[in-house]
C-alpha cells in the first residue's frame, strides 16, 4: 500500500535526567547526567488520539559525540541515554537527544517539543498531582521521594532491572494521566499548573501557553488516556554494557499505524 504522512502529527519528547540538577560540571561536555527515562508522546490533533512511546534507555542508536570542548567527534552507535550527556546539561544536551531519537524514528520529524526535567523535579510534579493510583487493587498517596523512588529505583542484581523500572514508571504514568485529566475536567487551568511546578527542575522548548492549548484542545476531542507503548525489542549483553536491540519490523509497524494514513 501506499501511504502519507499525517500533517497533523505533533510529539513531545520527555526526558528524565539523573542528576539532581540540569547542567554540567564546570561546563565540561560529559558531565550533564544520562536520559535513563525517554517517552515519545505522539498526538493527532486532527481527533485527539494519543500514544506515547517509551524507550528503553538501553537502546542502541547512532548518537552524536562531542569532546570535553564541546567540538563534534564523530556519530558512534551506542546508548541513547549517553546522548543527554553530550552537551551543556541543558538545551544542547536535550537538542543532542532529540537527535538521536529521530534517527530511532527513522528520521521522521518527531519530537518538535521536548521537556528535560532532574530528579528533584519529580518529587514536584508528583505532590502537583497527589492521589495517584500506582499498584492494582490498592490506592496510595505518593509524595516527594516516595514517587522519585518508585519511578526511579532499579535492582542491577537482576538481568531485567531496567524491564522492571519501565514497567513501574508505566504504571506510574498512566495513574498520572488519568488523574491529570479528572482534574483538568474540573480545573482547566491544571495542566498550567503542573508545568508551573515542574518549571524549576526543567529544560524545555514547550512554552506554557502550548501546554494549556494542547490540554483544552484534547479534552475537547474527548482524549481519555495517553495508550503507552514500549518500542519492542529485547536486552542482550554487549561488549561493555546491556544493550537494548530494537525489533524493527514490529517497530516499523508500530510508526506507520501511529503516523501514517493509508493513501490507496
Amino acid at each position: 500500500h501506499n501511504y502519507r504522512y499525517k500533517d497533523s502529527m505533533t510529539s513531545i519528547l520527555f526526558m528524565g535526567v539523573d542528576k539532581d540538577e540540569l547542567g554540567t560540571v564546570k561546563n565540561v561536555v560529559g558531565t550533564g547526567g544520562q536520559a535513563d527515562a525517554l517517552y515519545l508522546i505522539a498526538i493527532d490533533t486532527d481527533n485527539g488520539v494519543t500514544t506515547t512511546f517509551q524507550i528503553s534507555r538501553n537502546t542502541m542508536v547512532d548518537i552524536d559525540l562531542y569532546n570535553t570542548a564541546g567540538d563534534f567527534i564523530r556519530t558512534e552507535n551506542n546508548q541513547i541515554c549517553l546522548s543527554y550527556a553530550y552537551g551543556d546539561g541543558k538545551e544542547t544536551s536535550a537538542e543532542n537527544t532529540v537527535r538521536s531519537v529521530r534517527r530511532l524514528f527513522y528520521g521522521l520529524p518527531v519530537a518538535q517539543s521536548y521537556t528535560a526535567l532532574d530528579i528533584s523535579g519529580i518529587s514536584a510534579l508528583n505532590d502537583s498531582n497527589n492521589k495517584v493510583v500506582y499498584n492494582e487493587g490498592q490506592t496510595y498517596e505518593l509524595q516527594g521521594k516516595d514517587a522519585e523512588s518508585f519511578v526511579r529505583s532499579r535492582n542491577h542484581e537482576t538481568a531485567n532491572y531496567n524491564d522492571n523500572r519501565m514497567a513501574r514508571q508505566k504504571a506510574y504514568l498512566n495513574a498520572f494521566i488519568d488523574k491529570t485529566v479528572s482534574m483538568t475536567k474540573s480545573d482547566i487551568t491544571t495542566p498550567v499548573t503542573i508545568y508551573n511546578s515542574a518549571k524549576p527542575y526543567m529544560t524545555t522548548n514547550l512554552s506554557a501557553a502550548k501546554v494549556s492549548y494542547l490540554a483544552t484542545d484534547l479534552l475537547r476531542k474527548g482524549i481519555t488516556s495517553a495508550d503507552i507503548q514500549k518500542v519492542p525489542g529485547k536486552d542482550k549483553d554487549g561488549k561493555n554494557y546491556v544493550e537494548y536491540k530494537v525489533d524493527n519490523k514490529k517497530f516499523f509497524k508500530m510508526i506507520v499505524d501511529t503516523f501514517y494514513v493509508q493513501a490507496d
